[in-house]
């Protein structure tokens, strides 16, 4: 699915990017709509959180790099919007 795949993108930068994490907490949503009786993708909206113990510098440019890494989500024709938070836990 496009979260899963936002998700794997993440770990695996994180994890070679040696940034430490307890979690990833992801929520997406499919948005459809109908156009000549079927039905489309309207968009897609995906909301993570990143849980770390201490952000470094990186932790924020790791999430832009997991948005433009990520093969799925760019390939899709439709829009997709992604909502990201580092959470200190």
């Amino acid at each position: 699915t496009l979260t899963n795949c936002f998700v794997a993108t993440l770990k695996v930068i994180a994890d070679n990017s040696n940034q430490a994490y307890k979690k990833v907490v992801a929520d997406g949503t499919l948005k459809l709509r109908p156009k000549d009786g079927s039905t489309v993708v309207d968009s897609f909206d995906l909301n993570v959180e990143f849980h770390v113990d201490s952000p470094t510098s990186r932790t924020e440019s790791i999430l832009k790099m997991t948005q433009k890494n990520c093969f799925i989500l760019n390939s899709v024709d439709f829009p997709v919007n992604i909502d990201h938070a580092v959470v200190t836990v």
